[in-house]
Formats: C-alpha cells, structure tokens, sequence
C-alpha cells in the first residue's frame, strides 16, 4: 500500500492551492452518485407495478408512494419519472464533468509552471551534470505523465464515490449479499495489494527507464549526426536504438497486461454474486420468489452498476501507481 499512499501524498501536494476547487467539484459528485443510485431505485416500482406485485410495505415501496403522483397509473408515473431523472442526470452530469475539467487545466498548468520554474532555477552544474536526453523527460515527459495521473486521480476520486453509494443502495436492498460482497472485496483486495500494485510499480519504473534511455539515444544521434556521418558508425547507433526500443517494448507489455487483469476480475466476481443470489433466492422462498424480484431486479441493476464503477476506480488506482515514478521526479 505504500506505493499507492506515495501516489495519493504527491498528488495531496500538487492539489494544495486548489483544495477548495476541489471540494466544491466532490460536491457536485456527491450530488450525481445520489441522482445515479434514485435512478436505479426506480427499476423496483416500474418491475413491481408491472408484475402487479403487492407491496412489501418497505421503506422503498412508501417512499415511492409518496413520490409518485396518484392521479396516474403507477408503472407510467415512475417510467415517466426515470424518463425525467435520466434527463436531468445527462444535463448534470455535464456540468460536473465540466468542473472536473477546470480543476484538472487549473492543477496541470499550476505543474507546468512549477516544474519550469524549478529547472530554471537550478546551477548550470545541474543541467551540465544530466543528459539531454533526461531533461527533456523531466521536463515534458514526466509532466505529461503527472498530467495523466492527476487526471487519474480525479477520475478515482468520483469513480469511488459513485461506488460507495451504489453499496450503500446495495446494503439496504439485501445486507447478506452487500456481506458476501464485502468478503470477496477484502479477499481481492488483499490479492491486489500483495500482487499487482507492486508489479506494476515495478514494471512502471522500467518503463520510465526504457523511457530514458531511448530519449537519450534518439538524442545523443541527433547531436552527433555530423560525426556519425564521418566515422560511419549508422550501424552501432541503430543496435544501440533497437535495443533501447526492445525494452520499451517489453515493459509497455508487461505494464499494459496487468492494468487489464482488475476488471476481469470484476466481472467474474459481478456475474458470479448474480448467479449465486439467484441461487439463493429460488432455494429460500422454495421457487416462489415472484414477490422478491422487483427487489432482486434492482439489486441486480445497482451491482452492474457498481461493479464497473469499482474496476474503472480500481483501474484509476493502477494508473496512478503506474504513473508514481514520474510523479516522484517532479515532485
């Protein structure tokens, strides 16, 4: 976990100026996770006016009571009213991702200036001590990648409030599967830590490194074309370029597979909470389940709802520490 509490510290440091940019944009997330999951509440009254299921007497079945008009059927109220609701959700979900972008131009320029001002700032010891090839990375490179790790960041940070809210909704509609959930979330997340956060700091690391060393190369050719040239040496710089985009090439390989494994994982886990709730639930009401599945039906939509929310901030994560060496130069 150190790998990603580094990441959150650094990113911590470069939002500093901009907490309360940032805390109005978390607001606005807040806001659209709680319109997201009223959205999928209204799956269980359009399934259970639409079986003509009686009600439960739940509090989901009175707080839709209240809500919905009664001078119309119910089932065309609340498939107005999830008309209405996904709407709106589309209008505002506009507008925060407007404001994610502001903060994310706001913090990204604050970067590169600071980043600038550092270098130039430096004794001429610094730049006559590094190759070009290196401060060219520090300066456009690593930036770029902090860039995308900010970014990332953003995105973690809504993706995993969506997801808490989505569990919050789950815990409510049936608290043994949010339990079973809980389970297989410590399980894996146990798993990721131990394994994948820190083969993919490992590999980002190497990455950045094969980064460095074919910049250098490329460079070190360009500066020395016009003696290349006379001593006739194309063929030592071409070995020197293969081999430097050889281990480029091997380490976007490694570091790209295992950014892919969090959401397979995410969807054998969904499909297999779903098939074996659907298990659970014909073997407790001994196949009479007819009164549950509106209940089920929404448990269903808010789990395939949160699952991906989860991978896409569990993908977040993976960036992020993909990104930490760069983050760490610029720090």
């Amino acid at each position: 976990m150190s790998t990603i509490r580094n990441a959150i510290h650094i990113l911590y440091y470069l939002f500093g100026p901009f907490k309360k940019m940032l805390g109005l944009y978390l607001l606005a997330v807040i806001a659209l996770a709680g319109l997201e999951v009223f959205r999928v509440s209204l799956v269980y009254p359009i399934i259970n006016y639409g079986l003509d299921v009686e009600n439960q007497h739940r509090l989901l079945d009175t707080f839709f009571d209240l809500i919905l008009p009664g001078s119309m059927h119910p089932f065309l109220a609340s498939a107005l009213l999830l008309l209405l609701t996904t709407a709106f959700i589309a209008v505002f979900y506009g507008v925060v991702a407007y404001s994610g972008a502001y903060v994310f131009a706001a913090v990204r320029d604050s970067l590169d200036r600071r980043i600038f001002a550092r270098l130039i700032g430096n004794d001429y010891s610094y730049f006559a001590a590094k190759k070009q090839g290196d401060l060219l990375y520090i300066g456009q490179g690593a930036v770029t990648e902090s860039g995308q790790a900010i970014n990332q960041f953003m995105e973690c940070v809504k993706n995993s409030l969506m997801a808490l809210l989505y569990f919050l909704f789950i815990i409510y509609l049936s608290f043994w599967l949010a339990f079973a959930l809980v389970i297989l979330g410590i399980i894996y997340a146990y798993l990721i830590r131990q394994q994948l956060f820190t083969r993919v700091y490992r590999n980002s690391s190497a990455l950045n490194t094969a980064l460095m060393q074919k910049s250098v190369a490329y460079q070190e050719f360009i500066s020395g074309i016009k003696t290349i040239f006379i001593t006739g040496s194309h063929s030592f710089w071409a070995e020197k370029y293969d081999a430097a985009v050889s281990k480029l090439r091997q380490a976007y390989t490694f570091v790209n597979a295992l950014g892919k494994l969090p959401s397979i994982i995410n969807d054998f886990l969904m499909f297999s909470v779903i098939a074996i709730g659907a298990l659970a639930l014909y073997i407790s009401t001994g196949g009479d389940f007819l009164s549950y599945i509106g209940l089920f039906g929404t448990f269903m939509l808010a789990l395939y709802r949160l699952v991906p929310t989860a991978s896409a901030a569990q993908s977040n994560l993976t960036y992020m520490v993909q990104y930490l060496p760069a983050l760490e130069l610029v720090h």
